[in-house]
């Protein structure tokens, strides 16, 4: 991006100017940057330095990382450790610079099988090996506490995970939008449901002793986990507008034949899909939900933006419709996500 500027600052470029000189453009254009590539942008030159440092303080405060075991699996490959391999791939595409590391390993993925049956003495060695080659990934200034287990619990390795709903809040600011679409890829590939929205703040009745902060940034989520958990979700896109189109997306959600005992809905709706969408006409999609399913009840919130798709998902756990979704076709706006949590039978 900077070639076309000349050593005194100078450019005909109309694009290298403004990033030489406007900080406010370069500041959200490193603001997508993950953390160690926005290190290396800031030895461009002192705008780019003190743009680089903002982002950084304004970035989220927790991020986390997450290696499988086909991933991760020791041997004696000429380019080391896997684990080491995949942890450093993974730390960059990170968007915070860490001062804090909690690592949690099983340790037939932290030392080889070999190793494993060996010697107690030899295992702890070899774990203390990898430990300090771990912990030369980080930054010096970096506080590293490790713990090794015979095994470790996880919610992508949940086989049993069925429903996430995602809720990012304070979305407008800068890297806040690419955190949460970060959030959300992590689950897309799964055949789960996975349905939320933007909301403006978080708030806790429980954090009296800590409390948020009104500015922060961040996401938050909810799962439901069990076999016997079904769901199902609809989205209501923007060319549905009047009566009859939101009744048509309520039978695709009864087609999908949750049952209606035990259920929960949740309606997560674009603010300016109120009454105006409707020709001044309230509650059009609230009551055309009550219409198939009266015995329901319906919690959601109008918001900023909706996450999600048309997906069903039964009790054999089969993904009956998808369309194949991308990340980016999973954020929407002047849209509504309906959805169906069954959370199994009370007996």
């Amino acid at each position: 991006m900077a070639s076309g500027m000349d050593p005194g600052g100078g450019s005909d470029v109309p694009g290298a100017f403004v990033l030489s000189n406007l900080a406010e453009v370069v500041e959200r254009v490193l603001a997508f940057l993950p953390a160690k590539a926005l290190l290396r942008a800031a030895s461009v030159s002192r705008l780019w330095s003190a743009c680089a440092r903002r982002v950084l303080r304004g970035q989220r405060t927790v991020a986390w990382v997450s290696v499988g075991r086909a991933d991760a699996l020791p041997d004696a490959a000429p380019d080391g450790h896997r684990l080491l391999r995949a942890v450093a791939e993974e730390l960059e595409n990170i968007h915070i610079l860490p001062r804090t590391v909690l690592y949690m390993a099983d340790s037939e993925t932290f030392v080889s099988q070999q190793q494993h049956r060996g010697h107690v003495k030899v295992r702890k060695r070899m774990s203390m090996e990898t430990a300090a080659a771990l912990e030369k990934l980080f930054p010096k200034q970096c506080q590293v506490l490790g713990i090794v287990t015979p095994g470790i619990v996880g919610l992508l390795d949940n086989p049993e995970l069925r429903v996430v709903l995602v809720f990012g809040y304070n979305c407008c600011k800068v890297g806040a939008s690419s955190y949460l679409q970060r959030v959300v890829s992590t689950f897309s590939d799964m055949n789960i449901i996975l349905a939320g929205g933007q909301v403006d703040s978080l708030s806790s009745l429980t954090s009296d002793k800590s409390p948020l902060d009104i500015n922060a940034t961040g996401v938050v989520g909810l799962s439901f986990s069990g076999l016997h958990i079904q769901s199902a979700t609809v989205l209501l896109t923007e060319d549905v507008g009047d009566e009859k189109a939101v009744e048509a997306a309520m039978q695709r959600l009864k087609a999908a034949n949750i049952p209606e005992q035990d259920t929960i809905g949740f309606m997560f709706a674009c603010v300016g899909r109120g009454f105006h969408y409707y020709q001044d006409k309230t509650n059009v999609e609230a009551d055309a939900f009550r219409k198939f399913f009266p015995s329901v009840p319906l919690f959601g919130f109008f918001g900023n933006g909706e996450i999600g798709c048309d997906r069903i998902v039964t009790g054999n756990f089969i993904l009956r419709k998808c369309n194949e979704v991308k990340d980016e076709d999973l954020f929407h706006s002047y849209t509504t996500i309906m959805a169906l949590i069954h959370l199994g039978s009370s007996k």
